[in-house]
This record gives structure tokens, sequence and C-alpha cells, in this order.
């Protein structure tokens, strides 16, 4: 998207890009606007248009895939997300240049969810799913703290009224205290959409936004095998964002 667009009649798609980025800012037009122009030059900085051809450690590809659609019928944009002691994350984060690594990952794994998106047809949201299983408070370092600090603020920033729903599951009570000040970096109709599970809670939570016929097998769920993400090529669930 480039803004000499908006010098001709605006299309429905850049009518409720338009509409997200003012409802992000209450209206305020001068706010909206810059909030707009500030996403178009990140995105020219972040060089998000060559997230489709970058290649990622193969480890990240178990840290996050999407697949199948919500209760609403929105298809391909549920966002999962695994952070339990099962990743090899530190390997990532161990080497140079390794929280800009996993936050270009996480890019563009949202900008495929986005791309999934069919804003003519009145598709507009993304519904993420984040399954802490095995996480624990204490195990998180300052590279996991770094990344996710940048991750909140750059979609806050960059995605405005993107989120139906943001589900935390098999999250243990102690890291409630840890979600409370993560969650205070969003405003306060972002943190509305937030759900928050424990273990005991998480499936039959999961369940009220998501058939099981459309669940990943590896919540005990219907749905084949799908693209992580990270891959060159990707299924027909993940194509190339449509808005740039």
């Amino acid at each position: 998207m480039e803004l000499k667009a908006f010098q001709q009649v605006p299309s429905r798609v850049q009518k409720v890009v338009l509409l997200k980025f003012l409802r992000a800012r209450q209206f305020n037009v001068l706010a909206a606007l810059t909030m707009l122009v500030n996403c178009l030059k990140w995105r020219r900085d972040f060089d998000v248009a060559g997230l489709a051809l970058e290649t990622f450690p193969p480890q990240l590809g178990a840290a996050g895939q999407l697949s199948g659609r919500d209760r609403a019928g929105n298809p391909g944009t549920l966002t999962y997300n695994y952070y339990g002691s099962d990743l090899d994350l530190q390997s990532v984060f161990g080497s140079p240049g390794g929280v800009a690594t996993f936050v270009r990952w996480r890019v563009k794994l949202m900008e495929q969810a986005v791309g999934l998106l069919d804003f003519e047809g009145g598709v507009e949201h993304v519904t993420q799913v984040h399954d802490y299983s095995g996480a624990s408070m204490f195990r998180m370092d300052s590279h996991t703290k770094a990344a996710s600090r940048q991750i909140i603020k750059l979609f806050q920033d960059n995605y405005p009224e993107m989120l139906s729903v943001k589900l935390f599951l098999n999250v243990p009570r102690l890291m409630e205290v840890l979600f409370g000040l993560f969650s205070a970096l969003t405003d306060a109709e972002t943190r509305a959409k937030f759900v928050m599970a424990s273990p005991a809670r998480a499936r039959a939570v999961l369940l009220q936004y998501i058939d099981p016929v459309q669940v990943p097998q590896r919540w005990d769920g219907l749905l084949g095998p799908s693209c992580s993400g990270g891959c060159g090529s990707c299924l027909s669930l993940c194509m190339s964002v449509k808005w740039d």
C-alpha cells in the first residue's frame, strides 16, 4: 500500500484499512494519519515485503503455525504460537541477531495470517492462540522478554484492529503476574480481547472459539498438519500479504 494510492477513489480494502487506523486512534484524524505514515515507513525499513523470500532457522517451525478457521467461519486466520519447554529457541536467541531473527519470523507469521483475510468479503480479523504448556516464567530469559516486548509494540503500532481474540492457554498461576506486566504495554481495547485459561480450562476455552474439526492434531483435534509459517514455499493456507 502506498500513499499515492489514496489520491484516487479508495477501494473497499483501502477503506477498511483506513477505518482500522481511525478506530485505533479514536477517530482522531491527525493521529490516525500519523500512525498510518509511521506504519508505512516501518514496513519499508523492516523490509516486510522481503519476508516472503526470507528463510529462518528450522527450530522456529515448531514455535508457530497457521491452521484452520474459527467458529465465526473466518478462513485461515488462526495463528498458533507455542512456548513450551519442548522448544529449542535458545539456539536461535544465542546466535548473533537472534532476537531480531525471532521478531522477523513472528512478523512473517502475522503477515501470512493477514494475507489470508478477505477485506472485500468482511473477513477482517485474526484469531491467535498462545499455548504455554510446559512453559515457566522462571525460564523466560532476557532474550525472550526482549523479543516479546518488541513484538507487542510492533503489532500494536502496525496491525491495528486486526485481532478478533487472543487465547492464552495452559497458563500457570504464577505466569499470570508476568502477563499482567506485558499486557500493560497494550491499550485497553486490545486487552479486552485477551482470554486467559489455566491447564484445567484450556481445552474447553479453545473449543468455545474453534470447532474440533478445525483444531490441530497436537491439541487432539481433527485438523491435519499445516504449514508452520517458517517454510519458504507455504501451503495454500499461507499466502503472502495482499495489502502491502
